[in-house]
């Protein structure tokens, strides 16, 4: 779980029966705070860690989990760099055939560029990536939150070695929309570019 944080998004995935979950976050008062909170799930860690230099060994993870670090990452002023660090760190520990996930309030315009490509224009080789938006249970009726979360996964290629490269046949698959009723804030429909690589330059 890349940054993550002090919301119970991984006590209730360990809940669910995904219990073995790599947890970091840069800081160590939350690390700590998790760790007590969290004693009783055994296979679940907590590590103090920059996600843009993972201790972790290249292909180790099955699934890697960025539950909205790239939107705090958006606030600062050194993003484009940063997010292409993590990108580069959350590919290279990932298992050939791995999925990449990321969970975001901004829409998919603000988001694919970054997951396409990286700060030097080098495309990273997803296989396929889709996008989807459902409910946020958080929001209300005249609420100023966003109404909606947006989900991104994205396939790691299976065949060992592949790195960013110049080109990239990456496609993006637009997933159906979750309707929303008129108390949750009327119809939104998710809208993603055809391709992620028609976007060469992060702004």
């Amino acid at each position: 779980m890349l940054g993550c944080g002090s919301a119970m998004f991984s006590s209730e995935m360990y809940d669910d029966g995904y219990e073995h979950i790599a947890n970091v976050d840069l800081s160590s008062v939350v690390i700590q705070d998790e760790r007590e909170k969290n004693a009783g799930r055994e296979n679940m860690t907590y590590e103090v860690m920059d996600v843009q230099e993972l201790r972790y060994e290249d292909e180790t993870f099955d699934v890697a989990i960025d539950k909205s670090t790239m939107d705090c990452i958006f606030c600062c002023s050194n993003s484009v760099t940063m997010i292409s660090n993590m990108m580069h760190e959350a590919w290279r520990v990932l298992k050939p055939g791995g999925l990449f996930m990321t969970f975001s309030l901004h829409d998919a315009e603000k988001v694919l560029p970054y997951m396409g490509v990286d700060e030097n224009g080098l495309d990273f080789n997803w296989v396929s990536v889709k996008c989807m938006k459902i409910p946020n249970p958080g929001w209300t009726k005249g609420s100023d939150k966003s109404k909606t979360h947006l989900i991104v996964s994205a396939v790691k290629p299976a065949t060992p070695g592949i790195g960013p490269t110049n080109s990239s046949n990456t496609m993006v698959e637009q997933q159906q929309p979750i309707v929303l009723s008129e108390e949750e804030g009327g119809e939104e429909e998710t809208t993603a570019p055809p391709r992620v690589t028609q976007q060469k330059s992060v702004k």
